[in-house]
């Protein structure tokens, strides 16, 4: 309990408060104070006396009050209740709490009043932190300070991954967008949000051509049936630089060898041709694998049967298919028959 005593009126009384915090949040601060007439050692049988309670200028009040204290004792007698509720802000504040009483009696009569100054705290301002994952990528934003209670713009910056699109930030490293860069961040809790990627399928190597056939010899690129080698030409784009370029074949039951390649091997575009040594009574499965600076890839496969036997080979779901030879990208092939 805190004290306010009012100035001493030569006449025997004095106004007197008693007033305290009486609860507390985050965001107020309530003060109650009581206000009384104060005898000192004198008695009183009056009426009229008004009495009041200022709370940083809200104030309450009562009139009219009678008071009844016996000779030569000190004494207080209620007056009036004040309650008030003060919003905190970001920082301190100085207020003042005031009593005043005054007796109209006519017996002793005369004006008492005291004040004591309170420092109204600020409220307590909770940080949370907001990280960054670029969850796979690169230059993802320095983390950033939230304020409860208040959205965050969150960082414009947006990293970057080779061969993916940035699309937003999600909660979870294999979550769905949940906020654009430059979005609302409004939860109260520390977080990480993680880079959602999109697979840019611009930069995806592509063949836009291939011819895969048997011929006579290893310089020839006339289509012979019963040819003992397979001369390939295959021409292909990509939007990342080519890393990988190989051409491998087998027949059933054999070790796989690799076809020494010529022409375009690397950069965004270009035909790669060679020839194979895939004798005619076998059949041979040929796959042609391109790898890119992003990590993508993509492998054609090709089928070139035995001389002599039926085989028809479909690529591109359907839309190349060859008879007695390796399927076109697109459209129909036919080989030799034996």
């Amino acid at each position: 309990m805190r004290y306010i005593y009012g100035n001493d009126t030569g006449k025997h009384w004095q106004a007197y408060c008693e007033w305290d915090v009486t609860g507390e949040t985050n965001d107020t601060v309530t003060i109650t104070a009581n206000c009384y007439f104060r005898s000192l050692s004198w008695g009183f049988s009056i009426g009229y006396v008004n009495g009041g309670i200022t709370i940083d200028g809200n104030q309450n009040y009562t009139t009219n009050n009678s008071v009844e204290i016996g000779n030569g004792k000190t004494e207080n007698v209620w007056l009036v209740r004040h309650t008030v509720t003060l919003v905190k802000g970001n920082s301190p504040r100085d207020i003042k709490v005031s009593c005043a009483v005054r007796n109209n009696s006519g017996y002793m009569g005369g004006y008492s009043t005291g004040e004591v100054n309170y420092t109204v705290p600020a409220k307590t301002i909770t940080k949370f932190t907001v990280s960054y994952d670029a969850n796979g990528g690169t230059d993802a934003p320095a983390a950033q300070t939230k304020t409860k209670g208040q959205a965050l713009t969150l960082s414009s910056q947006k990293p970057t991954r080779s061969g993916y699109i940035f699309m937003g930030w999600s909660n979870n490293r294999n979550g769905t967008v949940a906020y654009p860069a430059g979005g609302k961040y409004t939860n109260d809790a520390n977080a990480t949000l993680y880079a959602v990627w999109e697979y840019d399928s611009a930069s995806q190597p592509t063949i836009l051509t291939a011819s895969v056939y048997r011929v006579a010899s290893k310089s020839s690129t006339t289509q012979a049936a019963d040819g003992n080698y397979v001369y390939f030409s295959i021409s292909w784009t990509s939007g990342a630089n080519i890393t990988t370029c190989k051409m491998n074949y087998t027949s059933d039951g054999m070790f796989t060898n690799q076809a020494t390649l010529n022409g375009a091997t690397s950069g965004a575009s270009g035909t790669t041709y060679g020839w194979c040594d895939c004798p005619s009574s076998l059949t041979w499965h040929l796959t042609f694998t391109l790898a890119n600076s992003y990590g993508q890839s993509i492998e054609a496969d090709y089928t070139i049967a035995a001389y002599g036997t039926a085989i028809i080979d479909v690529t591109n779901q359907g839309q190349g298919v060859g008879i007695l030879t390796a399927a076109p990208n697109q459209g129909v092939a036919i080989g030799g028959t034996g």
